[in-house]
């Protein structure tokens, strides 16, 4: 019969890298006749000491046998080393060594146990400076940021979803968010980026301006799939080349500004010193000639203004994007 130690119920926590380092350990056991026990209970103890970080797994159960594995590593940058010890007296029964370093990870990276990210970067006082990246456990890149002399983040900080589309693309002046933030979904499968974005129904990418540190309420642009990677082009004032042509690329919600002196509305045309906001609502009629939109007054109350296509072509504009374009430096 084979011998057997209880070995799941590991920490749903546990590090790629962990788990990889148990893997090699527990397939080590069974070329010796060691056997893993399915949905037996087993300690799980992680020592984090600077020189030696180790795991150690035991058995726990009376009925087996008094096994240990341990996984144990020198530096983050080393392989570790899986060994299974009999107890008692700690007899070493096997031994191996493993490449722990994902593909796409670069040689001068090191594991963060506390982030579960390999990062690479320079440090000066103790604290990171310059340019950074992290990649996930799995290997694909996480994040590419530079960080200034105070240790604050500055210029552009951009995140990856797995499948290498972007995520998040921030502007920091000197640690504040200062601009356009874009933030999108990936256009296939799963991702652990911008999960709050699958709480807004039917939108894959999110502009939000901020100012100062500030996100700015109310001032944000919401694109379906149709504008993931195409969003409604604008030029540097702001003003966008085709906004009639593309509305069917905008979510409800999307906030947009009046250029012109009234807002041509069926009913009758609403001054733009009335309006203090407007929100893109959703098209009228199947095929697109009239559209809604929210108009906020200046005591705070909302109507509906049904407003036709023409009306998009020069005398509206995305919010965001016009804010974005007037921006001055942070205070």
């Amino acid at each position: 019969m084979a011998r057997c130690i209880a070995l799941t119920q590991i920490r749903a926590c546990a590090s790629w890298f962990e788990r990889e380092a148990i893997d090699a350990a527990v397939s080590a056991a069974g070329a010796h006749g060691v056997v893993a026990r399915p949905r037996a209970a087993a300690a799980l103890k992680v020592h984090a000491r600077a020189a030696a970080p180790r795991i150690v797994l035991r058995s726990e159960i009376h009925s087996c046998p008094p096994y240990e594995l341990r996984a144990s590593w020198a530096s983050a940058s080393e392989s570790p080393s899986a060994r299974l010890f009999a107890r008692p007296g700690i007899r070493l029964v096997y031994r191996c060594r493993m490449d722990h370093r994902p593909e796409g990870v670069p040689p001068g990276a090191s594991w963060n146990a506390t982030d579960h990210e390999w990062e690479l970067g320079a440090r000066d006082g103790g604290h990171q400076i310059g340019d950074w990246a992290w990649w996930r456990e799995d290997g694909t890149l996480a994040c590419r940021s530079t960080i200034d002399a105070a240790g604050a983040l500055h210029g552009i900080a951009r995140r990856w979803h797995p499948n290498s589309e972007p995520s998040l693309v921030a502007p920091y002046v000197h640690g504040k968010l200062h601009g356009k933030q874009i933030a999108t979904r990936p256009s296939t499968g799963d991702s652990p980026e911008m999960r709050e974005l699958l709480e807004l129904d039917g939108v894959y990418r999110s502009e939000l301006l901020y100012v100062d540190g500030q996100a700015q309420d109310g001032v944000a642009t919401l694109y379906g799939r149709e504008g993931l990677f195409e969003p409604i082009a604008c030029d540097a004032e702001g003003v966008p080349h085709d906004l009639a042509g593309q509305l069917n690329k905008l979510r409800p919600g999307t906030a947009l500004e009046l250029l012109s002196p009234f807002l041509p509305a069926m009913g009758g045309d609403i001054p733009r010193s009335k309006v203090i906001a407007l929100h893109y609502v959703c098209a009228a009629l199947v095929g697109g000639a009239i559209h809604r939109l929210q108009v906020t007054g200046r005591r705070g109350e909302t109507t509906i203004a049904v407003v036709p296509l023409g009306a998009f072509q020069g005398k509206l504009a995305l919010a965001v994007d016009r804010a974005a374009a007037r921006l001055s430096p942070p205070k």
